[in-house]
């Protein structure tokens, strides 16, 4: 799939290409607002409603809802090219106006739709044990960048970040940082449990779970197999995991073994500069 500039674009009164969208759209800022499905357009003004207002949940609510799973399903269904605004707009009952008026950027409603699709990507699992709920929230990372359309479409994503300020900011809003506070929330409540070494450094954990698939998939590399997905978890639960009868363990394996040993001990801050990005 190539990739087009300028996927952060918003609105700007001008002709302006909405990067992997693949559209050439026009959106004005004196655009007149639709009137809402159900209503009745007054003549004496562009978006003005006579209707009576309906019941139930507020038709900006459910707006809203539809725009964000249209963006999910179409991106999951046929990544970036199928998901345009016009496509999205088309497919939630709504007008493109209206998308630009709740969304900063075309990729920034297309990452919430892709987040909200794959929310059980990162439950948190509050019935489960600190080591089952990371290892589903790694495992499902994996998956997702390895076997659906989310992998290459993110890879897109990624590199139009480092030149869009619009698409950096989406992909922090809408998909690194609620992820990212998804695992550590796990972390944390974790330590509170006793589950996991209280020494660790939170976001070093974090960077040493989720890193691996992210760097595979931004530099082209073949994406973590679920096995070794498995691995990797357990290369970095040996590191952080207390044994509720012998304690920490270090990164030999042993129990009690604490200190420089300890992968993601106190000491593990210096990891952090072999991580190639701020990922979760």
């Amino acid at each position: 799939m190539t990739f087009p500039v300028g996927w952060g674009t918003a609105r700007s009164g001008r002709r302006t290409r909405h990067g992997p969208f693949h559209i050439l759209d026009t959106v004005s800022r004196n655009d007149a607002t639709p009137a809402p499905v159900g209503g009745t357009p007054d003549p004496r003004g562009a978006g003005k409603i006579t209707s009576a207002r309906r019941r139930g949940r507020p038709r900006s609510t459910s707006a809203r809802e539809a725009i964000v799973r249209a963006a999910g399903e179409l991106a999951l269904s046929g990544g970036g090219q199928a998901a345009t605004i016009d496509a999205i707009a088309k497919r939630a009952g709504v007008s493109r106006t209206t998308i630009y008026r709740w969304w900063a950027s075309p990729a920034a409603v297309l990452l919430e739709g892709l987040l909200d699709e794959v929310r059980d990507s990162i439950d948190p699992m509050a019935d489960a044990s600190a080591r089952d709920a990371l290892a589903h929230h790694v495992h499902a990372l994996t998956d997702l960048l390895r076997d659906t359309l989310a992998g290459p479409l993110l890879r897109h994503v990624v590199a139009a970040a480092a030149t869009d300020d619009l698409v950096n900011r989406a992909l922090l809003d809408h998909w690194i940082t609620p992820r990212r506070r998804s695992a550590t929330s796990i972390v944390q409540r974790g330590i509170r449990a006793g589950q996991i070494d209280p020494d660790v450094d939170v976001d070093t954990v974090v960077d040493a779970l989720c890193a691996p698939a992210y760097q595979r998939l931004v530099l082209g590399l073949s994406p973590l197999t679920r096995e070794e997905s498995h691995r990797l978890f357990d290369v970095v639960w040996r590191g952080i995991g207390i044994d509720p009868d012998s304690g920490p363990r270090g990164g030999d394996g042993q129990p009690g073994s604490t200190g420089v040993e300890q992968v993601t001990g106190r000491d593990a801050r210096a990891l952090r500069s072999g991580c190639v990005c701020d990922c979760g």
